[in-house]
């Protein structure tokens, strides 16, 4: 280094030292502070280097967010019409006629016993029942068919005192028209708690015949 040549200070020091927060030691050299005038074309450089970055960035984040909500949307939207098709099917109705019309209940009984062992060989219901208990349900909108409340038991669990049986199983619709025999029965499932996994936590109402509102007899084709 010659005799003339002064060391000279880093950005940080020379900033400290224009901020009068750092003392430069004798012989380092501070260039000059830049004038009013650089400073303030500086920052408006600055700021409108900083306006662009603002006007690309924004647009692409909101849209971004925008996105994201529409494929949680649709998402959302898939896994409940997936969850009710698959209601729909597990409430779907069966049909049956006793013969003569008299003995209603005890065959319709039996088929609901059937289709639950049925169900649960196929996976759908985790225990096997042994037996279908049935009982009167409120009435129907219509007159001539009698609505019941069924379980496909399980188990039993006898009350402390030696009293009535609770059955424990899977609930079923039944309806029955005496005059004809015929009968219609649903799996009854429960109504989802609501927003449990982004579900509605409504109902989907079980077939017609299974509500008492229409004949129990399967629909005709063709």
């Amino acid at each position: 280094m010659s005799p003339t040549t002064l060391p000279r200070a880093s950005r940080w020091e020379v900033l400290g030292a224009w901020l009068h927060v750092w003392t430069p030691p004798r012989g380092v050299e501070i260039p000059a502070p830049p004038s009013r005038r650089r400073l303030a074309v500086w920052a408006a450089v600055g700021a409108v280097a900083v306006g662009i970055v603002l006007v690309l960035t924004v647009p692409r984040i909101d849209g971004a967010k925008d996105e994201r909500a529409a494929q949680v949307a649709a998402t959302e939207a898939a896994q409940d019409a997936a969850r009710r098709a698959e209601t729909i099917r597990l409430q779907r109705a069966g049909f049956g006629t006793a013969a003569g019309g008299g003995g209603a209940l005890a065959d319709a009984r039996a088929a609901i016993l059937a289709d639950a062992q049925a169900r649960h060989a196929a996976g759908e219901l985790g225990q096997r029942p042994a037996e279908v208990s049935c009982s009167p349900a409120a009435g129907s909108a219509r007159s001539d068919l009698r609505r019941y409340s069924c379980v496909a038991a399980v188990t039993r669990l006898a009350d402390v005192a030696a009293g009535p049986q609770r059955t424990v199983g899977y609930p079923f619709s039944l309806v029955v028209q005496p005059a004809t025999g015929a009968f219609a029965w649903c799996r009854t499932l429960p109504v989802p708690a609501e927003g449990a996994t982004g579900h509605s936590g409504v109902r989907i109402p079980q077939p017609a015949p299974c509500r008492g509102d229409a004949t129990p007899a399967p629909p005709r084709t063709g």
